[in-house]
């Protein structure tokens, strides 16, 4: 048992290492000595005694870019990530690590969260502090069943992030897409998936990731949209979609068939949200990304600084052509 000087010396130097080094736990509890558990039980003291209370400027992160983005779009705020070329695994985790701390930092102790899905919120999930906020709600924003194919699913997602802050949530156990616009209806009428997307709409920490039309990080990928689907998309000006719902580069949803039979809530619900934290990066997302900054989809955005300079060039682009 530590004394209270030695502890408290304890959880500065694991504090510094988490917030200021930006290490993992793990990384933390070999380097210190002791069991992942107790750095993970030191970080909760320490945020619950108001030991540590700070923003924290990762060394790995552009200020100049992130205030050229607020500016320009009227965001809350933003974070860009430096250095990375390809988001590959690494850098999703790195996206991931931002992401997480921010919400940390957003979170309070009767938050509703709102989660759509994708891979850079299932890396959030995994950074995220285990903390017991049992007033804290977790509502899946976006249906999809879950599946071992697809391990990004709303539910799964939904489920993870609810046992990491050890709070309730509520999920929609339905499916993503419907075989047409008559299922969906009926579905809606359903009284638990009109219950949870009635949830939604009092949601005020909205979690969510941006797809591009490419292939690589579109709705095809995940199987829920064929190639044929996805060329009428494209064909009626589709840049990008969030929650399964398509805009064009103006930002404006698109009414296409596609939309008509997803479960989850509308883009015009989403923009009522206080704070929607979208995590999405890579060059090639930068046309959808800006296509939903446009829109006012989201008002805090974490990236990295390949999609940042791409988005600003095609912001740049559009100014100079309504000249």
């Amino acid at each position: 048992m530590l004394d209270t000087d030695k502890k408290m010396a304890m959880i500065a130097k694991i504090a510094s290492l988490y917030y200021e080094s930006g290490k993992t736990q793990q990384d933390i509890a070999d380097e210190v000595g002791i069991a992942r558990t107790m750095v993970s039980r030191f970080l909760n003291e320490a945020r619950e005694k108001d030991i540590v209370r700070f923003i924290v400027r990762y060394p790995w992160t552009s200020e100049e870019l992130e205030q050229e983005l607020i500016a320009r779009f009227g965001l809350k705020s933003a974070r860009v990530i430096v250095a990375v070329e390809d988001l590959d695994k690494d850098a999703l985790s790195l996206l991931g690590l931002v992401a997480a701390r921010f919400l940390e930092e957003t979170l309070t102790e009767t938050s509703i969260v709102g989660i759509s899905w994708g891979t850079a919120l299932y890396r959030m999930i995994e950074c995220l502090n285990m903390q017991k906020l049992p007033d804290v709600e977790i509502v899946q924003l976006i249906g999809a069943t879950g599946s071992e194919r697809n391990l990004y699913d709303g539910p799964l997602l939904a489920q993870l992030l609810a046992e990491r802050l050890h709070c309730k949530s509520s999920l929609l156990h339905a499916p993503l897409i419907v075989n047409s616009g008559e299922v969906r209806d009926a579905l809606l009428q359903d009284q638990h998936i009109s219950h949870v997307l009635g949830k939604a709409t009092a949601v005020d920490i909205a979690l969510i990731g941006i797809g591009a039309l490419d292939p690589e990080y579109s709705l095809l990928r995940t199987g829920y949209v064929t190639m044929e689907e996805m060329n009428r998309i494209i064909d009626v000006g589709g840049y990008g979609d969030i929650c399964a719902r398509h805009f064009s580069k103006d930002g404006q949803e698109l009414n296409t068939e596609l939309s008509r039979r997803t479960i989850g809530i509308s883009l015009s619900t989403l923009k009522k949200i206080e704070t929607v934290i979208a995590v999405a990066g890579g060059q090639k997302k930068a046309k959808a990304i800006w296509g939903a900054l446009q829109g006012g989809y989201m008002n805090v955005l974490i990236t990295d600084h390949a999609a940042a300079f791409e988005i600003l060039r095609l912001d740049d682009e559009a100014r100079k052509a309504v000249r």
